[in-house]
């Protein structure tokens, strides 16, 4: 009988096991160790299998699948369809967590019973420079918000009730998983941001043609840093820096600017996402973003 985890985390995969190593490696140093792993590769070629199969860890378990589905939201359902645990946690494959992660986010998610709960947003550039991705005092989901899913925490019943994630090709918003929590928004679920960084946000594309290059470095040298508390609150101290500044220009707007704010409030006002109406306004087909995504990462569309 197979012992039903607390967490399930899903990690959606494509020929990047120079980096996936390093997010498992995240996994591992959790402090919460009641979890188990499901790696789904999209028709992975590469040595993925392999490096996945060098951890020896049974909590951790490999799948591919036998033809691409081209970005995340097929390999994340199809993770789901094999997770047994309570509560459901993703982690792109290029990006890492904090050691205390899942600790902080299951302790919040059970305190608050919140459907859905999230870490502050944190990105990291090519260049090492932090990036905060709230500017306001709220923390709780606004759809003006960009919270990856790598930061995500929820119950299981949320994703059953919603059907999972939706295509790229199928919705205007530009990411699956921002569609996915506006979604639950507009079922009024609660969903709320935990006030800490717990991970950082590697995005892919600002490394042009990061899939071809196959460059491992910077999360090698952040994998180390991060077992250091100091690290953590540097990058705490200069994303609170940045957003005071971005605060002060709020106030300090052009009319360019203001414009784009009152859009989004009365986007949102309407139940309407913000980007889903730029897109749309746009003339934007669905599904643009991933193929631009893909071509700028080296892939095909």
């Amino acid at each position: 009988m197979t012992k039903c985890s607390k967490v399930s985390v899903i990690t959606a995969t494509y020929n990047r096991s120079e980096l996936l190593k390093w997010a498992i490696r995240s996994v591992l140093s959790q402090t919460f160790c009641d979890w188990e792993l499901i790696i789904v590769g999209d028709a992975c070629t590469d040595n993925t299998e392999d490096v996945v199969a060098s951890f020896a860890d049974p909590r951790i378990r490999f799948v591919n699948r036998s033809t691409s589905f081209g970005e995340q939201s097929g390999p994340n359902n199809d993770g789901f369809s094999l997770a047994n645990g309570r509560f459901i946690a993703y982690l792109n494959h290029d990006d890492l967590w904090f050691p205390d992660h899942l600790e902080l986010l299951v302790k919040f998610l059970e305190e608050s019973s919140a459907d859905l709960v999230y870490a502050l947003p944190l990105s990291i550039d090519a260049h090492n420079l932090p990036f905060c991705g709230i500017t306001n005092t709220e923390l709780c989901y606004d759809p003006s918000h960009f919270a990856p899913a790598s930061l995500w925490l929820l119950r299981r019943e949320l994703l059953e009730e919603l059907e999972g994630w939706r295509a790229a090709h199928s919705i205007r918003i530009r990411n699956p998983s921002q569609d996915f929590l506006f979604r639950a928004w507009k079922k009024s679920k609660r969903l709320l941001c935990h006030p800490r960084f717990t991970a950082i946000i590697l995005p892919s594309c600002s490394q042009p043609n990061s899939y071809r290059t196959h460059i491992d470095k910077q999360h090698e040298e952040l994998t180390y840093k991060m077992l250091d508390t100091h690290f953590r609150e540097q990058l705490a101290t200069t994303a609170a820096r940045q957003t005071t500044e971005r605060l002060h220009q709020l106030m300090c707007l052009s009319w360019r600017k203001r414009f784009g704010y009152m859009f989004d409030r009365i986007c949102i006002r309407l139940g309407i996402h913000p980007d889903a109406a730029r897109n749309t306004l746009a003339l934007r087909k669905k599904g643009w973003w991933i193929d631009y995504l893909r071509k700028m990462r080296g892939l095909s569309t």
